[in-house]
């Protein structure tokens, strides 16, 4: 079965995704309804600054590009979308900035991590960072503007256990 993944408060409201679909509900639980359907991958669905919009990546399937959605809370159809910069792996976290004028999103070249912020107002997206090494696992942007995350490199290892019991 699956389960909600990746709620955002705003005020007394939850967002999150179950099973594929868009859901608001009270903080509390209750009056759960379901604001829109995508069959497809899980995404990040996150309020605006002012709680009037939900945000999200979103992607069919595997084999079909990702797209950032904006999204009234009432509901219904998305009132924007933009195509996201190829990355290796898809964009689960979307944030917006503080001024609600543009939502980042992480994007990956190879083992590069950085973060961009797509204009609401359209255009092509403003790098925030500019690292030539490393992976970003988190981020958040304060409301003042300042960037804060989580960075680092990616290791692993093959071990070989004989006689094992």
């Amino acid at each position: 079965a699956r389960f909600m993944q990746y709620p955002d408060i705003y005020k007394n409201k939850v967002v999150f995704t179950y099973e594929g679909d868009l859901w608001l509900a009270n903080a509390d639980g209750t009056n759960a309804k379901r604001i829109t359907s995508f069959p497809g991958e899980e995404f990040s669905a996150k309020f605006s600054p002012d709680g009037k919009w939900i945000a999200y990546a979103y992607s069919e399937n595997s084999q079909k590009a990702q797209e950032l959605v904006t999204l009234p809370i009432a509901g219904r159809n998305p009132v924007k979308t933009f195509p996201l910069l190829p990355s290796r792996q898809p964009s689960e976290q979307v944030v917006w900035t503080p001024d609600g004028r543009a939502i980042a999103y992480l994007v990956q070249k190879g083992e590069v991590a950085n973060i961009v912020a797509q204009p609401i107002s359209g255009g092509a997206p403003k790098p925030l960072t500019h690292y030539d090494s490393g992976h970003i696992f988190w981020f958040a942007i304060s409301r003042d503007g300042r960037l804060a995350l989580a960075r680092g490199s990616r290791s692993s290892d093959v071990v070989v256990i004989r006689d094992f019991q």
